[in-house]
């Protein structure tokens, strides 16, 4: 064997080894950038819910409008209020007006519930000119967005402002 045959053994074997480190730290940046990916989808996705849930109470204060907009205590509820256990249920049978209030809360709660981690739901009236024939309402969604599947998650609290 000649001399530089020699000092080449070994050198294609390290050269495989260098290319099979280099993929496998690209693979696992790959791997880190879907976990990211998966995380940032799942807080668009309950974001996005949020804004449907605010939305829907948004309409459902448009369909009581009237009461909405000259009984406003009908209307207000905290982030630990907790709907009434004896509902009338408005959809098959003839409500009064603080009935479909309570009744729109307690469906409103439970798709809050159902849909967000720890979700709860407020609605405060805002101060009003005496001259307007609208009225503005604060709706307060809030959820918690869980870590790594672990209890202790971040609180997300978002606030919209709808136009009755």
């Amino acid at each position: 064997m000649l001399d530089s045959q020699k000092s080449q053994m070994g050198a294609g074997l390290i050269e495989v080894l260098v290319a099979i480190l280099l993929l496998g730290v690209g693979l696992l940046g790959l791997a880190g950038l879907q976990t990211q990916s998966l995380k940032y989808n799942n807080e668009a996705y309950l974001r996005s819910r949020a804004t449907i849930l605010a939305q829907d109470m948004a309409d459902r204060l448009r369909a009581n409008r009237d009461v909405a907009i000259t009984n406003t205590s009908l209307y207000t509820f905290k982030l630990t209020d907790t709907p009434g256990s004896n509902l009338t249920l408005c959809d098959s049978s003839n409500c009064s007006p603080q009935q479909l209030a309570q009744y729109d809360f307690a469906q409103w709660r439970g798709e809050i519930s159902a849909d967000l981690p720890d979700g709860k739901g407020a609605l405060e009236p805002l101060a009003k000119g005496s001259s307007v024939d609208w009225q503005d309402y604060k709706i307060t969604i809030s959820y918690t967005l869980q870590q790594g599947g672990q209890g202790n998650g971040q609180a997300v609290t978002l606030t919209y402002i709808a136009r009755i």
